[in-house]
């Protein structure tokens, strides 16, 4: 039986031509990357989490009803600076854990409010997050995340994971490094930690480099690696932002994602694909431990 490996696509939508965010020049822009990038991944069968600040999903409101309908999901991506209502000039995991409740609660109501319905899934923008976060969005009710990215160390931004487990767990009260008892389940973003230079590992960033040179590697590497240490659940974490013209097929960002899914259809040659949304991934990640415990 060939291994399984759970696929998730990810994409971050922060707000338009603001310095308080690394979002996309204009909205126009913002629209075209989500539409862009969930419907090429959805042809291809292919599941889409979309992370939202509740500014992207308010401005977004009907676009993301039609591809809500297509089964995306619409996850909440804290982005402190950029959310309106709150003064707050800090990245998330720079905050305490106080301030961080206090921004998460007003971003997850400004999103449901906007949206209609509760976000499952979440993620800070940025990767930011410290010891207590993992407590306070499990305290929000949120059910899986994806905050953390291996072997990233850019203190400034609050995103140090030097250390961090590279496979999915259960979140910890006090330690975002290690798996725990909160009911919160993470998903890294596939990484190689073991390559970390200037504060940065390579991850499956989309549009960062080229998949020959970037994602190939990166992704051999994560098969080779969960192979040799017998991984029971086994993840490809993929991300990028609605900052990149995914409708245009001669942009780089496009081209990578139209390369990424035609190698992920020759791998099954060697691994069973399973594209997922996060939620999804979550599930089976229940699943799989009810019959044969993960950890």
């Amino acid at each position: 039986m060939l291994p399984l490996f759970h696929v998730v696509f990810t994409m971050d939508c922060l707000p338009a031509a603001t310095s308080r965010a690394p979002g996309p020049r204009s909205w126009e822009l913002s629209a075209r990357a989500i539409s862009g990038f969930c419907t090429a991944l959805l042809d291809a069968n292919l599941p889409v989490t979309l992370f939202l600040t509740p500014e992207c999903a308010e401005i977004h409101g009907p676009l993301l009803e039609e591809l809500a309908a297509e089964h995306v999901e619409l996850g909440l991506l804290i982005h402190p600076q950029s959310l309106h209502g709150i003064k707050v000039s800090k990245h998330f995991g720079v905050l305490s854990r106080d301030v961080q409740h206090r921004v998460g609660t007003h971003a997850l109501q400004r999103f449901m409010d906007v949206v209609g319905s509760r976000p499952q899934s979440v993620r800070p923008a940025l990767f930011s997050a410290n010891d207590e976060s993992f407590a306070v969005l499990s305290s929000l009710g949120f059910h899986q995340s994806s905050a953390s990215n291996p072997g990233r160390r850019i203190a400034k931004e609050g995103a140090l994971w030097v250390g961090a487990l590279p496979d999915a767990h259960y979140t910890s009260d006090h330690d975002r490094l290690n798996a725990g008892d909160l009911p919160l389940w993470e998903l890294p973003v596939t990484s190689d930690a073991l390559q970390e230079w200037r504060g940065r590992a390579p991850d499956l960033c989309i549009d960062a480099n080229n998949v020959r040179n970037w994602h190939r590697p990166l992704i051999e590497a994560q098969l080779a690696r969960t192979a040799r240490h017998e991984t029971p659940f086994r993840t490809l974490c993929f991300y990028t932002r609605n900052a990149f013209p995914y409708e245009h097929r001669q942009d780089p960002a496009r081209q990578n994602l139209e390369e990424l899914i035609s190698y992920l259809g020759e791998l099954e040659e060697r691994v069973a694909i399973q594209g997922a949304t996060l939620r999804a991934a979550h599930g089976a990640y229940r699943s799989q431990a009810q019959t044969s415990p993960i950890m």
